[in-house]
């Protein structure tokens, strides 16, 4: 149940991450195509290291399961905090 909490916020953060940096890329032609294949990289490289992670036993586990719920929480209050701004 733990694994597939973090496992749910680790998707949610890799569409985050897409979503959010396509939208600041799609002006220019060059910057889709380069900045896309960026982010699926880095996107690629933050799922292989949660599922490193949640392989192992112990405290990596839970820091793997954590890093995605962290994360998840502080784009939450970052936007929260950038809105109260406005």
């Amino acid at each position: 149940m733990i694994r597939g909490f973090g496992a749910g916020a680790m998707h949610v953060v890799c569409g985050m991450v897409v979503a959010l940096g396509l939208s600041f890329l799609w002006d220019q032609v060059w910057l889709r195509v380069v900045g896309g294949f960026g982010l699926l990289c880095a996107v690629i490289t933050f799922h292989a290291v949660f599922n490193v992670f949640v392989n192992q036993t112990g405290p990596v586990f839970w820091i793997g399961t954590a890093i995605p719920l962290a994360m998840v929480l502080a784009y939450l209050l970052f936007f929260r905090w950038k809105t109260k701004l406005s």
